[in-house]
């Protein structure tokens, strides 16, 4: 009976401390909270270097790929491209309704499509 009694209390410890441990760690945010901060994080960073007139830090939030396209008054495809014609002021023309697609690669979230109207 003693034995029994033992193993019981040794269960419980251990349950208790199992119980603690968790209670211990801080609760996790999903995924989807984290990726989505991100984003804003992206975009609030990307609304102060415009304010700044920062052409090349605002340009950062977008990929650095051929295959990234801005569609506005005109179709622009291609990072440099997209960079140029922001640096020379043409996206005053292309303000209003704006929609994006984003993608995550390995250096984070990036613009891969901007369409604005």
């Amino acid at each position: 009976m003693k034995r029994i009694l033992l193993c019981i209390c040794l269960v419980f410890v251990g349950v208790g401390a199992f119980i603690q441990a968790l209670g211990a760690q801080a609760p996790s945010a999903p995924p989807q909270v984290a990726e989505e901060a991100a984003i804003r994080a992206a975009i609030a960073a990307q609304v102060d270097a415009w304010n700044r007139a920062d052409i090349p830090t605002f340009m950062q939030t977008y990929e650095n790929s051929s295959d990234t396209t801005f569609i506005g008054a005109h179709l622009n495809k291609g990072y440099s491209p997209i960079l140029d014609r922001t640096a020379h002021g043409d996206a005053k023309k292309d303000d209003g309704i704006f929609s994006l697609v984003w993608r995550k690669g390995p250096q984070g979230w990036k613009i891969i499509l901007d369409h604005t109207s």
